[in-house]
């Protein structure tokens, strides 16, 4: 057990982190676009659907991640290309 490596996580630079901050501003303003151009038309009562079910509304967002993830993994290992590739591929 001595002898186990611990990974240490990479730490950003400085200029890094602004960059990363930037972009989940922009990404942030495009999600509101987003929203406001494309869903709200189609779901206007959602922030009342949303706030009825509270708390049970993330455990069904997280329980659609998993899944949605655990059906993505087979075609990620059975094809014949980098695991970021396949990714690629099928999202």
């Amino acid at each position: 057990m001595s002898d186990s490596k611990v990974a240490v996580g990479r730490q950003s630079s400085p200029a890094g982190r602004r960059l990363q901050h930037r972009l989940c501003a922009v990404l942030s303003v495009l999600r509101g676009i987003t929203y406001r151009f494309f869903t709200k038309g189609y779901y206007p009562d959602a922030p009342q659907l949303v706030a009825r079910l509270g708390v049970w509304f993330w455990v069904i967002q997280i329980g659609r991640g998993v899944l949605m993830t655990f059906g993505g993994l087979p075609v990620i290992c059975t094809l014949r290309m980098s695991r970021m590739q396949a990714a690629i591929a099928l999202g």
